[in-house]
């Protein structure tokens, strides 16, 4: 009762990127001033299908436990997992490279 598991959703196509241990920082709906750290703690086999897309249910928990009485059940929010350091081009063009690389092999 006086700790959160937090599950996170992660793109099919990225889930080679993530791994047990990693942190990152989630930013909730009902707290956009506020980031909280987290660490990843478990990664399933689980997937789920959402907006036209698969992705895979990760488990993680909060770092600090400063604000857990202030967070509830259900709350919602976005999560940015640190995986590398990559160049600004290569994160903006990802989605376009890939969707070319799929079209260059079906018409390969």
């Amino acid at each position: 009762l006086s700790d959160y598991r937090l599950m996170l959703l992660v793109k099919d196509s990225r889930i080679i990127e993530v791994e047990k241990g990693q942190r990152g920082n989630l930013v909730l709906s009902a707290f956009p001033n506020r980031a909280f750290a987290f660490e990843i703690s478990q990664v399933t086999p689980e997937t789920h299908a959402q907006d036209g897309g698969n992705f895979f249910k990760m488990e993680a928990t909060l770092v600090d436990s400063e604000w857990l009485p202030t967070l509830r059940p259900g709350m919602e929010g976005i999560a940015k997992i640190q995986v590398d350091r990559r160049l600004a081009v290569a994160v903006w063009t990802r989605e376009f490279r890939e969707w070319l690389r799929l079209k260059l092999w079906r018409w390969f």
